[in-house]
């Protein structure tokens, strides 16, 4: 998401060098982007510390979400302006944080309480010395209140959201949250090619809010269902993607759903495919969108851990957000299916 946005990496693959490579131009924060130096002042600053990266996150659950740097370099004001700029050396802090502690802290200081806030710490080579990185999403469940306080990220700053912003919050459409995954737990080599079986999950991670006519469709590109699909509600399509569709069912908040499918990839696929297989969930319901799991998988070395198979993932986007990032017109995709002899069930 917004890692990949400002440092061109994907989320889990940040390096502590990432950041100082960032801040060798000069850099300044937008609603997207805060940063915060480290001064050791004790107990107390980083107290301080913590409750303003707290508000700023509320600020951008508000918003459009964002990053937030804590280790930055020293910000220093532009010339006749109150705008700063940050460049140079790293301020890193020169203790570790307790991730599950700072989560909790977010979570027990945010009201309504967020998700989709990821917290990592980049630790400096040869040195005890710590870069803090949070990476928020867009709440779908906003408005969200600090210290009783509704904040929203604007010119750069997080600020009181004025009563129209927080009014406007409160009748945005709001839809279930569905997220899903897939995992292999079975990988295994045949004369013909390779046996994957793969289980997957869906789950309604909202607190209140069912889904009804849950669907999900799983796919694994030029690969050659061997399950047994007897149900009425699970189907196999001409494309050989395994659908399920559940028109009867409540899909309750807080509920999962759990199948296990297998496929099987020939020898003669694998060989033009360098050995790489690629599988895609894709799910939503009556009032939840059409959103996207994708994994990617190397056959080339046998693991004991399957989960080691799985070279790189994106989880849990909508396809709408996929078309956007990849710059995709209404009319290309138009163009795009119409020109595709594929069918799809």
């Amino acid at each position: 998401m917004y890692s990949q946005l400002y440092f061109g990496k994907e989320w889990e693959k940040l390096k502590y060098k990432d950041i100082e490579n960032f801040f060798s131009e000069k850099q300044e924060e937008s609603d997207k982007i805060e940063f915060k130096s480290y001064v050791d002042r004790g107990e107390k600053s980083k107290t301080e510390t913590e409750n303003n990266i707290i508000r700023t996150i509320c600020g951008m659950l508000n918003s459009e979400g964002g990053i937030i740097i804590w280790g930055a370099p020293k910000g220093e004001k532009k010339e006749n302006s109150k705008i700063l700029e940050f460049e140079g050396e790293l301020t890193p802090l020169n203790f570790q944080t307790d991730k599950d502690s700072i989560i909790r802290r977010i979570s027990d200081n945010i009201q309504v309480t967020p998700r989709g806030i990821r917290f990592r710490e980049l630790k400096k080579p040869k040195e005890d010395k710590y870069i803090c990185i949070f990476e928020i999403e867009k709440s779908e469940y906003s408005p969200h209140q600090h210290g009783n306080i509704y904040h929203m990220r604007i010119d750069g700053q997080t600020r009181p959201a004025p009563h129209h912003y927080i009014e406007a919050l409160f009748k945005r459409i709001s839809f279930p949250k569905l997220e899903g995954y897939t995992k292999p737990y079975i990988v295994r080599k045949t004369a013909t090619g390779y046996i994957v079986c793969l289980k997957t999950c869906i789950f309604n991670l909202s607190k209140f809010q069912n889904e009804e006519r849950l669907y999900f469709r799983i796919t694994l590109i030029n690969g050659e269902v061997r399950s047994n699909i007897s149900s009425n509600y699970r189907r196999v399509t001409p494309n050989l993607d395994i659908v399920t569709y559940l028109p009867d069912k409540v899909f309750f908040a807080s509920e999962h759903i759990v199948v296990k499918d297998e496929f099987l990839i020939k020898n003669e696929t694998l060989a033009i495919t360098n050995q790489m297989i690629e599988v895609i969930v894709y799910f939503g319901g009556k009032n939840s969108p059409l959103t996207v799991s994708r994994y990617k998988m190397d056959l080339s070395t046998p693991h004991v851990n399957v989960d080691d198979y799985i070279i790189s993932k994106e989880e849990n986007r909508m396809i709408s957000d996929i078309y956007e990032d990849d710059n995709i017109s209404n009319q290309d995709r138009i163009d795009r299916v119409m020109s595709n002899n594929s069918v799809t069930l």
